[in-house]
């Protein structure tokens, strides 16, 4: 104790940052005054997560108390309503779990977000209420230093942000809404601060089972600084041409409505934003073009370091398209396909690797038994792979470990494999994979194929890794 007494006040606050949380809140703070201040002063950031009421509000007590420097708090998980905010200077507030809020005055209680002017990162995730005098986003609008805004409920919620709110929060640089409705769209362009967006609207009145774009929301537009936009709800391919070309992330996770090709089509649109470093598409029913070059949009950015286009309905020799002899991606890191067809052919793997030469993560590339992988030898900073094989027997299979066995640089293999008998790989069969001497994983599913009683051949559920 003498020698923590002759310590400055920054030295005792660092020691303190290495106490576990609820030491530091507990026991030290007991010691003395001086030890209480330094505890205290290095809880800036807490993550509270109670599945018992008395232990969450034990903690939430305490802050109210002691708080004063906290700036980061998050809250995942208790039973009962927060009714105030447990200190006043917080930056940063993530509520979620089973909680229900209170954001606005009512009920003579002040409310969540009631004093929290200095608030410029705000994620909702709980069952938000309504309070006496109007909506509770409306209570949004005193927060205008907020940054960040994620309004993500529990449940249902209708009605979006009101016009005023969202003319307040002038300083958004990020924003994801789980219902925005259509006047709200028309205020995104008037966001000139906004690096990042959400679109996410099929929780609104307005907006039920119809695609947002330029025929639905005339007047749509996005702000000049858009760099990441992620779109969660049913969209127009047009939508796309209104996208500033600087953008930087593209993320399509449902429906995209329009021509199959040509212009005005998903891959058209894609095809100008010649900025892209993230493209992921997982459309669930986008029309795409059965065959032809207008794949080649896809990697149309040179700039790409994340290509994930899990579940389109690849035509065969459509990968000829989407990397053609020629084209250089030098930047490419990770590639992601979650499909099984069509498989890969020789030539394919060779414009691939020209085409990629700096990839790092593959998941999943679709091969033929015997077929010659030694390729993805040359992509010397390849260190993790996942491939499926289909229709397999025991003879190829020991084929297929003795190609993937020459990728010598692999630290992680995954191998899927569609076998035409019910019986688990001989070990034999792994032991070509020995000369991996880098691989800290292996994992090896296999998927039975049995016949059915009314004839056909079908798959089991059952897998077995190894």
């Amino acid at each position: 104790m003498s020698t923590l007494s002759s310590m400055p006040d920054e030295v005792l606050k660092l020691m303190m940052q290495h106490v576990p949380l609820k030491d530091r809140l507990g026991s030290c703070c007991l010691v003395s005054r001086r030890m209480h201040g330094a505890a205290t002063a290095a809880t800036q950031d807490m993550q509270l997560g109670y599945d018992r009421q008395s232990a969450f509000d034990s903690a939430l007590l305490y802050l109210t108390k002691y708080g004063e420097h906290l700036t980061k708090l998050e809250l995942a998980e208790f039973h009962r309503g927060l009714l105030r905010p447990p200190c006043e200077h917080l930056q940063h507030l993530a509520l979620g779990g089973r909680i229900s809020m209170q954001l606005g005055m009512g009920h003579g209680q002040p409310g969540v977000l009631h004093g929290l002017t200095k608030l410029t990162h705000l994620e909702l995730r709980g069952n938000l209420q309504d309070v006496a005098g109007g909506a509770v986003v409306d209570n949004l609008s005193s927060l205008v230093h907020l940054q960040h805004l994620d309004l993500n409920p529990a449940y249902r919620w209708v009605g979006g942000l009101s016009d005023a709110t969202l003319r307040c929060l002038q300083q958004l640089t990020y924003l994801q809404v789980s219902c925005l409705s259509s006047e709200n769209l028309l205020q995104l362009g008037g966001l000139t601060n906004l690096r990042g967006l959400c679109l996410h609207v099929q929780h609104v009145v307005d907006f039920e089972d119809i695609a947002v774009g330029p025929s639905s929301v005339p007047g749509l537009a996005f702000p000049t600084c858009l760099q990441k936009l992620v779109l969660a709800s049913r969209v127009e391919a047009g939508l796309l041409s209104l996208l500033p070309a600087n953008l930087q992330e593209l993320q399509v996770l449902c429906g995209v409505e329009g021509p199959a090709e040509g212009p005005g089509s998903l891959l058209s649109c894609i095809a100008r934003l010649q900025h892209l470093t993230v493209l992921r598409l997982h459309p669930d029913d986008t029309v795409l073009p059965p065959s032809g070059p207008a794949y080649s949009a896809l990697t149309a950015s040179s700039n790409l370091v994340y290509f994930d286009v899990s579940y389109f309905r690849w035509p065969e020799g459509a990968w000829k398209y989407v990397f053609p002899a020629g084209r250089r991606l030098p930047h490419l890191k990770c590639l992601i396909f979650q499909a099984r067809w069509p498989a890969w052919r020789d030539s394919e793997l060779t414009s691939l690797v020209s085409c990629c030469p700096g990839l790092c993560d593959v998941d999943t590339l679709s091969l033929l038994p015997g077929q010659h992988v030694s390729e993805l030898r040359k992509l010397t900073a390849l260190t993790r792979l996942r491939v499926n094989y289909a229709t397999v027997d025991s003879a190829s299979f020991e084929e297929c470990m003795v190609g993937l066995a020459v990728v010598t640089q692999l630290r992680s293999l995954q191998v899927r494999y569609v076998r035409q008998v019910d019986q688990s790989a001989p070990v034999a069969a792994l032991l070509p994979l020995t000369s991996l001497t880098a691989l800290s994983a292996l994992e090896i599913e296999w998927y039975p194929r049995v016949e059915d009683e009314y004839g056909p051949l079908q798959f089991t559920d059952t897998k077995v890794r190894t």
